[in-house]
C-alpha cells in the first residue's frame, strides 16, 4: 500500500515538473503569423527634450512584399517566454522603456489575428498577455532597418 502511494506521488510530482517546464518553454514569434500575413507596424519613441516629454509616432501601413518576407524571417529568429505573471496578466506593461513597436498581423480576409507590442525593456505583450523577449531592443533596431530601407535611412 505504501509503495503504491509513493508511486502515485512520484507520478504526480513528475507530471507537475513536466507541466512547469513546458509552460516556460520558449514560443516562436513566427508562430503568430499566417502564411501570407498583412502587416501593419506602429513605432513610438518616448523621451524628454528641454524638460518636456514627447512621443514620436511613425506608422508603417504599406509594408511591401520584400519587407514582409524580411520581417517574417526576423520573427523566425526570435522566441519569447512566459513568466510567472503571464497567466494572470492583462497585457499592460509596467516598464514601457524609450521605444515601443506595435505589430498588427491580419489574415487574408483582413481579420486581425494577432497584436504584438514590443518594448526595449525586453517586455512583450501578445494578444493581451505579457511575456519576455530577450534582446528586444536589437529586434526593434533590426525591424526598423527593414522598414526604413525604402526611405534611404
Amino acid at each position: 500500500m505504501k509503495k503504491k502511494k509513493r508511486f502515485i506521488c512520484l507520478i504526480i510530482i513528475i507530471g507537475l515538473i513536466a507541466g512547469i517546464l513546458s509552460y516556460f518553454e520558449p514560443l516562436k514569434l513566427a508562430g503568430l503569423t499566417d502564411e501570407d500575413p498583412y502587416i501593419v507596424i506602429a513605432y513610438q519613441e518616448f523621451g524628454i527634450e528641454n524638460g518636456c516629454p514627447y512621443i514620436n509616432n511613425t506608422n508603417y501601413n504599406e509594408i511591401t512584399e520584400n519587407e514582409k518576407r524580411e520581417i517574417t524571417n526576423l520573427l523566425k529568429q526570435y522566441t519569447y517566454q512566459r513568466t510567472f505573471g503571464t497567466f494572470f496578466s492583462d497585457g499592460s506593461l509596467t516598464t514601457p522603456g524609450n521605444e515601443a513597436v506595435n505589430i498588427y498581423l491580419y489574415d487574408k480576409n483582413n481579420i486581425l489575428t494577432n497584436t504584438i507590442l514590443i518594448t526595449d525593456f525586453d517586455d512583450i505583450s501578445v494578444n493581451g498577455k505579457v511575456f519576455k523577449l530577450r534582446n528586444s531592443s536589437l529586434f526593434i533596431e533590426k525591424l526598423l532597418e527593414i522598414i526604413d530601407k525604402r526611405d534611404g535611412n
